[in-house]
């Protein structure tokens, strides 16, 4: 499943539209492609809930996520060092 593009949408209904059409595909239950950042090339966290993997954090490759200003490692909700 690819997930939409949120700032390729102008709002949030016209996104939950194209994920749900995403969702509904024959192969929509498999691995969901998550982009890969170091900590010199993280982009802006500026939209809200996007998911990123930060390669080199300090303890390894972690699952991180935007909350509008900053980019927060999922596992403990802190600021990407």
């Amino acid at each position: 499943m690819i997930i939409p593009d949120p700032e390729f949408h102008t709002d949030w209904k016209s996104w939950v539209k194209a994920f749900r059409s995403e969702a509904q595909k024959k192969d929509a239950l498999g691995p969901v492609p998550v982009p890969s950042y170091t900590l010199d090339t993280l982009p802006s966290a500026k939209v809200k809930n996007q998911l990123i993997i930060v390669t080199d954090e300090i303890d390894g490759p972690i699952l991180a996520y935007s909350d509008g200003t900053a980019w927060r490692r999922v596992m403990d909700q802190e600021t990407i060092a």
